[in-house]
């Protein structure tokens, strides 16, 4: 117990002294850094969102680690619920608009608004959804690429945990392997905020249906993604593991604020299990039937 709250504090100074960083060095990154329009044969589509106060306090963050990636995408998108107008969004996202970020608002679909909206804009491109709360590293979009060369079919993440089986039967997700890599296959639960590769083709036609999405799986966007491409036969791969790949902006906010993390709401009332049972009732999905 020990060992992990210094880990987590260590994670958390990390978060705070990128913060700080890209405080000092925002100009230089808006004044160099510009999306991309020329590349071949592929084009890259960044999609994110975010919500009350992630919107001033670590999205500019999450976009300027963004904005200096070693592959730039074509389009960088963030989506906003209409409670937000180009009036009231913060002066560090208008900023970073003259940088190409489009910021683009939508019905409030809440976390599945990362992924949704696109998907109705998009036909063949690559789609790499993120969360408002990571820094990530330069290379993120880099090695997604170079593994989605490599496995045109998959639905590649730099996150996933490992589902478990019992008696060719789901186990409870508190007890699934936690953030596996290097691992393809059916039983790979990729973390669509953690930098995640999609292309529609990958995605069963009902993924968009938002209103079939919210009485199955309300607040558990990758329970849903997860099993669309199931439903598609698309495959998953999780890259392997690299120090500080990810780390997360928002710690010390989290910890003294229980509760405000979607992930955690799930996992405390074990609500991602009650989810996972009513899609795979709804769908009649027999997991074994996929292995």
């Amino acid at each position: 117990m020990l060992v992990n709250k210094i880990k987590t504090f260590i994670q958390a100074l990390k978060g705070e002294c990128i913060k700080f960083w890209f405080r000092l060095i925002k100009e230089r990154i808006i004044s160099n850094c510009r999306l991309c329009h020329n590349h071949e044969n592929e084009e890259i589509v960044v999609s994110l969102t975010s919500y009350g106060r992630r919107v001033s306090v670590t999205l500019p963050f999450t976009i300027l680690s963004l904005l200096r990636q070693t592959i730039k995408p074509n389009r960088l998108l963030v989506w906003l619920d209409k409670t937000w107008n180009d009036d009231n969004i913060p002066p560090q996202l208008i900023e970073l608009k003259n940088c190409g970020v489009e910021i683009r608002y939508c019905d409030d679909l809440k976390s599945y608004k990362k992924l949704l909206p696109v998907l109705n804009e998009v036909d063949k491109e690559i789609i790499i959804t993120c969360d408002d709360d990571l820094y990530y590293a330069k290379d993120m979009i880099e090695r997604l690429l170079k593994a989605h060369h490599e496995r045109p079919n998959h639905v590649c993440c730099q996150l996933a945990h490992g589902i478990k089986l019992e008696n060719q039967r789901m186990i409870p997700y508190n007890k699934w392997e936690e953030e596996i890599n290097d691992v393809n296959g059916t039983l790979v639960f990729p973390l669509g905020g953690s930098g995640c590769l999609y292309k529609k083709e990958f995605l069963n036609k009902d993924v968009t249906n938002y209103e079939l999405a919210k009485q199955l799986a309300p607040k558990a966007d990758d329970v849903w993604f997860y099993f669309m491409g199931l439903l598609n036969h698309s495959d998953r791969y999780v890259l392997p593991y690299k120090k500080d790949a990810l780390i997360p902006l928002d710690i010390f906010y989290q910890v003294f604020h229980h509760g405000s993390s979607l992930m955690e709401e799930n996992i405390s009332q074990n609500l991602n299990d009650k989810q996972i049972a009513a899609v795979m009732k709804y769908y009649s999905i027999d997991l074994s039937d996929y292995c």
